[in-house]
């Protein structure tokens, strides 16, 4: 990616067009596992956010994206995100059952793999539209 950076500016469109390349070959693994997610996701259905606890990542993760869609999770301070899956409509779990190693995973993990596999899915849907 810096490599892209750099030449970017330059004049050499097939030196800019090497690096897009060689970016475009070391994310394909990324991009499949994401899109592989986003599928998946999309074929369970809507997921049923009762009886959420510290141990559903995915749910919780998904739930916080559905309410808070335009929030980066890595700037939420863990106060707020504490607060945030506690007060989820579903939530049934001790709050006091948290601690910093959960709530970073929530923030990082599942949160952020929430955001990229729906906006992966919507990036496909567009294609898709695209084309037809």
């Amino acid at each position: 990616m810096n490599e892209l950076l750099v030449v970017y500016h330059g004049d050499d469109y097939l030196l800019i067009r090497s690096k897009i390349d060689q970016l475009n070959e070391s994310t394909t693994t990324l991009a499949e596992n994401m899109m592989n997610t986003a599928v998946s996701s999309a074929l369970k259905g809507p997921r049923s956010m009762n009886n959420l606890t510290w141990s559903n990542l995915e749910d919780i993760a998904f739930a916080l994206y559905e309410k808070y869609p335009d929030v980066d999770p890595t700037n939420i301070r863990f106060t707020d995100l504490h607060k945030w899956i506690t007060e989820l409509e579903g939530f049934k779990d001790d709050p006091l059952k948290s601690n910093e190693s959960k709530l970073e995973r929530f923030r990082w993990r599942g949160w952020k793999s929430s955001r990229q596999s729906v906006r992966a899915a919507q990036v496909v849907v567009i294609a898709a539209a695209r084309v037809s």
